[in-house]
C-alpha cells in the first residue's frame, strides 16, 4: 500500500503534466516542439513532504514553464544536497532540488524582483497575452516557505528561465498529510 501511495504521487503528478501540455495545445504525440525531460540520478530514496503542497508548486513550475515557453525544450531535474544547518549545532541536512527550466521567454532582473508577489504580472502587457491572475508563483513561494524550504529564479530575457526550489528531505511541523515520498518513482 505504501508503494502504491508514493508512486500515486508521480503518477498523479504526470496526469498534472499532461493536463498542461493538453491546455496549452501540446500533446504527447507533438512535443517535437516542446520536449519535456525529467532528469534524477538512481538512488534519490523518500523525502517527507506534503505531497499536495509539492505537487502544487511542481503543476505551478512546470505550467508557467509551458506557457512560456513557444520552442525548446523545458527540463526538470530531481536532486538531493547536504547543507550545514542554520543553527550553532554542527548538523547536517538534507534537501530535495527541483529545477523547472524553460527556454522561454525569460525576465530581466526588474521583472524578477516583483515575481513572487500576489496577483503581479511581470509586465501587465503579458496579462492579455499568457492570461493568468499571478497566483501561480506566489502561491509556490508560500508553500516552500511552509514546508521549510524555498524558490529562487535564475532567467535572463530572451533566453528562459530556471526556478529552483529547496525541500528538506524531511518537513516538521504540522501541514497538511506529511507522506513518503519516492523520488525513483520520477519515470
Amino acid at each position: 500500500m505504501a508503494a502504491e501511495a508514493r508512486a500515486g504521487f508521480w503518477t498523479d503528478t504526470a496526469r498534472l503534466v499532461r493536463a498542461v501540455g493538453r491546455a496549452m495545445g501540446v500533446t504527447f504525440t507533438n512535443l517535437v516542439r516542446r520536449p519535456i525531460t525529467v532528469r534524477y540520478p538512481t538512488g534519490l530514496g523518500t523525502m517527507r513532504t506534503d505531497t499536495t503542497r509539492l505537487r502544487q508548486v511542481l503543476f505551478n513550475l512546470m505550467h508557467n514553464a509551458n506557457k512560456f515557453t513557444t520552442r525548446g525544450p523545458i527540463t526538470m531535474s530531481v536532486t538531493v544536497e547536504t547543507a550545514n544547518s542554520s543553527n550553532s549545532t554542527p548538523l547536517r541536512v538534507q534537501f530535495v532540488v527541483f529545477q523547472v527550466s524553460d527556454t522561454g521567454i525569460g525576465m530581466s532582473p526588474e521583472q524578477q524582483q516583483q515575481l513572487f508577489r500576489p496577483f503581479t504580472q511581470v509586465d501587465s502587457s503579458m496579462t492579455r497575452k499568457y492570461a493568468g491572475m499571478g497566483l501561480g508563483l506566489a502561491l509556490s513561494h508560500s508553500f516552500c516557505q511552509m514546508l521549510g524550504g524555498d524558490i529562487q529564479v535564475q532567467s535572463a530575457l530572451g533566453q528562459g528561465s530556471t526556478f529552483t526550489v529547496r525541500l528538506p528531505r524531511t518537513s516538521g511541523g504540522e501541514i497538511g498529510q506529511r507522506k513518503d515520498v519516492n523520488l525513483a518513482l520520477l519515470a
